[in-house]
């Protein structure tokens, strides 16, 4: 897994954003669907893989493929994303009930590769985690500092 913990001041973030996309009036849901707009944007820039965003995660193919968790005190975010590359962590996840959904699984980057024929599974293996943790460090940050929302074709 590739974990990306943000450590920012949430409401001060959602205020200075601009109203589109619209932003509602929760600045933790905007700043949640934030995180899962970079975290789509990576999987379909990064992959080809075609993602959504539904009861609060990425999925893709109807299987979790990136969790969101966020603890907050005086609007401080801490914790973040976590997001499942290798196949080797998926076996784990079939031990837990995600999102109190007992009828869903996960997936991971290495294994929604392989599912596409048109994609290269040396693209994964070259993704080692040095390059994981560039994308987590500036990716996530720019999306989210500078407002980039990913919204998936409709």
């Amino acid at each position: 897994q590739l974990t990306a913990y943000p450590i920012l001041n949430a409401r001060q973030l959602w205020a200075a954003a601009p109203s589109s996309p619209p932003k509602g009036t929760s600045p933790l849901r905007w700043y949640t669907t934030a995180i899962e707009a970079s975290v789509m944007r990576m999987l379909a820039d990064g992959y080809g893989i075609p993602s959504e965003p539904a009861l609060t995660g990425v999925w893709a193919n109807q299987k979790k493929i990136a969790s969101i968790g966020l603890q907050v005190s005086d609007w401080v975010t801490m914790h973040g994303v976590a997001i499942n590359i290798f196949d080797e962590c998926v076996p784990y996840f079939d031990k837990i009930v995600m999102c109190e959904l007992p009828d869903k699984e996960a997936t991971c980057v290495r294994s929604e590769v392989r599912q596409d024929a048109s994609s290269s599974l040396t693209d994964v293996q070259a993704s080692n985690r040095a390059n994981l943790s560039v994308w987590a460090a500036a990716r996530l940050y720019a999306d989210v500092l500078h407002h980039e929302l990913y919204l998936p074709p409709a």
